[in-house]
């Protein structure tokens, strides 16, 4: 069921100015692609060009009846990847009541004018087919199933692959959600429907592109834009995110490296102040060593205690007092041995 109606949508509706520019822009960059396999779904017709391989139907109106499989139809399915079992299909879709309830979806109807009985959940036209499909002998997974439908029914049905449900939120019924757009179409006395038939005018687009596929295209393709700038900006968070690790590992790397710098600076002053401690103590020890012999060589030329002085008087005190007495005389022997001869009466 669809809980969610995607943005362009609500924009479109109600008619914004920037919501239909997005829009134009939007569709016209997705039906220029050349070889959009979505577009080839619906765009390939049994009127190929003489240069195309296939060769086209006899007979239109029978295969309008018994739906029977052409060329182009495998070949627009084989596009979207999807192999079906044409022989076995062949036989389901000749067999009751399937040409019935295909009668109950007219080919060239519009969704938003599809009956809603169709949906029913029960007994409801498309719910018997998608039974018919999914279930015993074919099992058609439902992106194949979807697929073979929208080709079939292109005005009045939808695909129904992941990238087309997920934009609308939590969607898991192929039936649920025909009948939500249906309503979505009708809502508002029809608004949507009337904006994409302008917005498909506007644009000048093809004869067969129906209002249901408009909407899918729109919606596909604004969820692709918006899923590839998602992309983009967790890229660039992945990016920035590489870059902050990246600076951070070079700033803890250049942190690491200045503290190691920093140690082995402290190591070199310790280790200089350790040896300009260590020369500084040697200096001291050779001065007070240098000092020591000083002082014992002065005292190996002091000469020994003169009998006439104290013990603890200088050699020189009676040169001295001489001095200063006037009353004595330095002499100087032959063996170069100087002498103080005194001329004090006393000590004579």
């Amino acid at each position: 069921m669809i809980n969610t109606v995607p943005e362009i949508v609500t924009g479109v509706t109600r008619g914004d100015s920037d919501a239909w520019e997005q829009a134009r822009f939007l569709l016209t960059d997705y039906y220029c692609q050349a070889h959009n396999p979505r577009i080839t779904l619906f765009s390939l017709t049994s009127k190929f060009s003489p240069s195309f391989p296939l060769q086209p139907q006899t007979d239109d109106s029978s295969w309008e009846g018994a739906c029977r499989l052409r060329d182009c139809d495998l070949l627009a399915l084989a596009n979207l990847d999807l192999a079906v079992d044409s022989e076995g299909l062949d036989q389901l879709f000749a067999s009751e009541p399937l040409p019935e309830l295909m009668e109950q979806i007219p080919a060239e109807t519009q969704l938003v004018d599809i009956p809603s009985q169709v949906f029913d959940s029960e007994t409801g036209a498309l719910t018997q087919l998608w039974t018919a499909l999914t279930k015993d002998p074919l099992v058609l997974k439902p992106k194949a199933a979807a697929a073979l439908l929208a080709r079939l029914r292109p005005a009045a049905l939808p695909l129904f692959s992941k990238d087309d449900r997920r934009p609308w939120g939590d969607v898991t019924d192929y039936v649920q959600f025909c009948q939500d757009l249906h309503e979505l179409l009708l809502a508002d006395r029809g608004r949507l429907a009337h904006q994409l038939y302008y917005l498909r005018e506007a644009l000048e687009l093809p004869e067969w592109v129906s209002q249901v596929q408009l909407l899918q295209a729109l919606v596909f393709s604004a969820w692709q834009a918006n899923h590839a700038a998602e992309k983009e900006r967790l890229r660039q968070e992945k990016a920035a995110r590489r870059q902050e690790r990246e600076e951070e590992k070079l700033r803890k790397k250049l942190a690491k490296r200045t503290k190691k710098q920093r140690k082995k600076l402290a190591k070199k002053q310790e280790a200089q102040s350790q040896a300009q401690k260590a020369a500084e103590a040697k200096a001291k020890k050779a001065q007070r060593k240098e000092g020591e012999e000083t002082s014992e060589v002065d005292q190996a030329k002091r000469p020994v205690n003169a009998r006439h002085l104290g013990g603890e008087e200088p050699a020189d005190l009676g040169n001295s007092r001489a001095a200063r007495s006037r009353r004595g005389r330095h002499v100087r022997g032959k063996d170069a041995d100087e002498g103080f001869i005194s001329t004090d009466p006393v000590s004579l």
